[in-house]
Formats: structure tokens, C-alpha cells, sequence
């Protein structure tokens, strides 16, 4: 059987490489990822993912996929696979995405490796700006998930499930997967703890988790601004585009 898990960068796509690692283990299924480190021979870059053999397989694990670009140009691969897209309330997404670009993102050539003129010149620059300028490619990608998740019956999960209700966000990935109650409650055990942090460290990766997190960060023109150019993905997802 082929599985796929697909999400986008801060998105806990970091704890979806974990659970594609579960997944990989609990069905004897080798996995293709982008995190894997380069020299395994199942790391497929994220840039050539989507052109990679392995999809003609009859049996793998895919995921973390961070972009519907990333997949199969013709998403056909989803017709005969169990998979589900992991999202995030946008508006949080981007804000976690500026202090991950800013301060807390391990560099690494050839992939995120800006100078340290680049993240001073964002820190400067500021959250507000810095959000709004990488908004546009965000719509982008939620769109396509939508899409796929119409079009193909994918299932999505949210970020804000997995904080606040970790039984029913793990009962919905094993249903999605068709895994069945022993890999649920796999999880329930594994990960009982996985979601607790303390306080809020700009330099850690977890730097912080509890949803909302836009309206203690974002001036509230700019949070007006994402409510307009996110307004139908907010609604689709069952966000309030209004707050």
C-alpha cells in the first residue's frame, strides 16, 4: 500500500516526519523523504520528490510532502493511496515562519542557507513586513491543498487539533490511513507528551505552541490584510476570518 502525508513548513511537518518514520515502521513500508539525511538511500530531495521512481511502487511511505508541487505533476498517485494533508491556521503558519527564518532554522548548504546579513536584514525588516511578504506563496499552497483534499477525498488534520485534542487528531490520521486502532493507540502512547511546551524561546525550534498566536504578534491591519487574502481558506478550514 502506498502512503502519503503531506503538510507544509511550520506546520509540525518536523512531527509528521516523525509519524511518517511510525508509519513506515508499523506497515514494513520503506520511506521517501526529503528529511532524510543525504547519504540514506531513501532521501529524495523536496525539489525532485515528485519525479523520483519510487511512486510506481506498490508499497512506500512518502512524507513529509510540503507542497501539493512537490507531488506527481498529475496527482493520480492519490486515487490509489492512503493520505492525508496536515494544515495550520495560516496566519499562525507565517508567523512561526518568520521567527524560524529569523532565528531558530539550522542553515544547511544548498538548502536553507541564508547569510547572516539576510536574517538581520528580516529582523530588521520586522514580523508585520515580513509576513505580508511571503503571504502570497502561502495562498498558493493552501489552495492547492484544498483542491487536492476536494477533488481527491483527502482528509485533512489541523495543528490546532493535535494541541488541544490529541485522541481524536490521532483516531482521524489512523482512520485516514486505515490503520486501525492498534496504530492509534501506538500513538496515544508514544507522543503523550510530545505536545507540551514551556513558555516561549525565539531559538528553539518548538519555540513556542499554543494556536492563536498571530493575534499576540501581528499589528491588527496586518492581521485585516491575511483575513482578506486568506478569507476563503480560513472559511474552508472552519477558521475565523473575522478575528
Amino acid at each position: 500500500m502506498r502512503y502519503i502525508v503531506m503538510t507544509t513548513w511550520k506546520c509540525a511537518s518536523m512531527f509528521m516526519w516523525k509519524l511518517c518514520n511510525d508509519v513506515s515502521e508499523f506497515t514494513n513500508s520503506p520511506l521517501y523523504s526529503p528529511n532524510h539525511g543525504d547519504n540514506h538511500p531513501h532521501y529524495v530531495s523536496e525539489s525532485e520528490i515528485g519525479r523520483a521512481a519510487f511512486w510506481s511502487q506498490e508499497n512506500f511511505v512518502a512524507g513529509p510532502i510540503r507542497a501539493a508541487s512537490f507531488l506527481p505533476s498529475e496527482h493520480s498517485i492519490l486515487n490509489d493511496s492512503r493520505a492525508f494533508i496536515h494544515l495550520r491556521d495560516p496566519r499562525d503558519t507565517l508567523v512561526s515562519l518568520f521567527f524560524s527564518n529569523v532565528y531558530s532554522h539550522s542553515r544547511a548548504e544548498g538548502k536553507f542557507n541564508p547569510s547572516d546579513e539576510k536574517r538581520k536584514a528580516w529582523e530588521e525588516q520586522g514580523i508585520d513586513a515580513h509576513v505580508l511578504s511571503i503571504s502570497d506563496s502561502y495562498v498558493l499552497v493552501y489552495e492547492d491543498y484544498l483542491r487536492i483534499s476536494q477533488d481527491k477525498r483527502i482528509f485533512v488534520t489541523k495543528y490546532e487539533d493535535m494541541i488541544y485534542n490529541r485522541n481524536s487528531f490521532f483516531e482521524k490520521i489512523s482512520s485516514a490511513l486505515e490503520l486501525g486502532v492498534e496504530f492509534r493507540e501506538h500513538l496515544n502512547r508514544k507522543y503523550k507528551d510530545e505536545f507540551k511546551v514551556n513558555g516561549e524561546d525565539i531559538y528553539r525550534h518548538k519555540r513556542q505552541m499554543l494556536p492563536g498566536d498571530y493575534r499576540r504578534k501581528l499589528k491588527g491591519e496586518t492581521i485585516e490584510i491575511l483575513n482578506k487574502k486568506f478569507e476563503n481558506i480560513l472559511e474552508a478550514l472552519g477558521y475565523d476570518a473575522n478575528q
